[in-house]
């Protein structure tokens, strides 16, 4: 449920930010990237839906997107983003992001963490994103 969410970040449980159309971080930066990104998907209707329907996310519902987003049990690891789809208090379907942008890549490594944590958190889907590696699951 949200509400429980909600209780979980106020303790501590993940860390994050309320991700922006025009981001507070540095521009250029794969958290501005993200933070552009998130935000976009939950403002443009257009958009959203071709990125739920790419990442198979639930449609329909109120949707909150959250990026510098740190999981307690994996304080060294700060994912890109969070995107969550919540419809009547209950949150139906959740992804993480990763974007890298130029020419950072995505490697194997960051591949199995950002796994991991989905996995941790019964978060069902990730989207990493690089110019040379797009994986959805």
């Amino acid at each position: 449920k949200k509400n429980e969410f909600d209780k979980f970040t106020k303790k501590g449980g993940i860390k994050l930010r309320e991700a922006h159309l025009i981001p507070i971080i540095k521009p250029g930066d794969e958290m501005a990237l993200a933070s552009v990104i998130l935000s976009s998907i939950r403002l443009i209707k257009e958009f959203r839906r071709m990125i739920f329907s790419d990442t198979k996310i639930s449609k329909g519902g109120h949707i909150f997107v959250f990026n510098e987003v740190i999981f307690s049990q994996f304080p060294n690891s700060r994912v890109d983003g969070l995107l969550l789809t919540v419809r009547g208090g209950v949150i139906k379907d959740a992804a993480i992001f990763e974007m890298k942008n130029g020419t950072n890549d995505l490697d194997q490594e960051q591949i199995e963490r950002y796994k991991k944590i989905a996995e941790s958190y019964n978060i069902p889907k990730y989207y990493l994103y690089s110019q040379a590696t797009n994986i959805l699951n």
